[in-house]
């Protein structure tokens, strides 16, 4: 277990003089997510102009959730996004094969092969707007709050992880490496907006079978109301869930895949 960290420390020296070899495309990269992160403040400043609250939530709490979605989706698109965008392609045409030789567990190398370094640099931008929006929320908070805040948002990325390749593993028995992700991309809205719009059954969705709502939006709500056990028991059986039925699946799927070359 040993030879991971050094393992990944090597996948950082080369993602990092990657990145810099191709200057253009990696301002470009940095760039494009920085309009993101305008363009959705600038959208939930203009539905604020209409409306006090939005499912509860004030003006100053949905800044410090979507910062708070700013630093998950910045961790995911740095570390996950382009390795798991891959994959699916990867397993149909037969390059997996070269995955399955390598010396290291199959699973950490499709998710980890490759780290997106504009994508860090958004991250500390992601960074920077959540100091901003914490230091613009009027109610006290503490220290241990924050923490608490971080620690389940780190949570929801691992639950965002296990979603997103539950959504790709299909290709390993139906051979269509992508129909499955447009599936998972067209869900994924749910992300970025407060699980409190959303009332009975459709709340319940998002925070269980489909728990978008739990990767950014629960993270937020403990933030602002206090961790209960209620939301700590429900945390804990999802993502224990989706953790037990990845590793599951995955096993399936490698005894499943049969070489596009065989």
């Amino acid at each position: 277990m040993l030879r991971y960290p050094s393992l990944y420390w090597s996948i950082l020296k080369v993602s990092f003089i990657r990145a810099t070899a191709f200057r253009f495309d990696f301002w470009w990269r940095v760039g494009m997510d920085l309009v993101f992160y305008g363009v959705s403040i600038a959208g939930f400043k203009l539905i604020y102009l209409h409306t006090p609250l939005l499912g509860g939530w004030t003006e100053d709490q949905v800044m410090v959730f979507i910062a708070g979605y700013f630093i998950l989706d910045a961790l995911q698109m740095t570390f996950l996004s382009q390795n798991l965008w891959e994959f699916p392609s990867d397993v149909n045409t037969g390059l997996f094969d070269y995955t399955l030789v390598r010396p290291v567990s199959p699973l950490f190398w499709i998710s980890c092969k490759e780290v997106a370094v504009s994508s860090f640099v958004n991250l500390l931008a992601a960074l920077g707007i959540f100091t901003w929006a914490l230091s613009n929320y009027t109610a006290p908070f503490s220290a241990l709050d924050v923490l608490t805040y971080i620690f389940f948002l780190l949570n929801g990325l691992f639950i965002f992880f296990c979603v997103r390749i539950l959504f790709s593993l299909p290709v390993f028995w139906l051979h269509s490496p992508y129909t499955f992700e447009r599936i998972f991309y067209s869900l994924q809205p749910f992300l970025d907006r407060p699980h409190t719009i959303y009332s009975g059954w459709a709340r319940l969705l998002v925070l269980t079978l489909i728990p978008f709502g739990l990767m950014a939006s629960l993270p937020a709500y403990i933030f602002f109301n206090g961790l209960t056990l209620k939301i700590a028991l429900l945390t804990l059986s999802v993502t224990t869930f989706f953790g037990a039925f990845v590793f599951w699946i995955w096993s399936k799927a490698i005894n499943a895949y049969s070489s596009a070359s065989s």
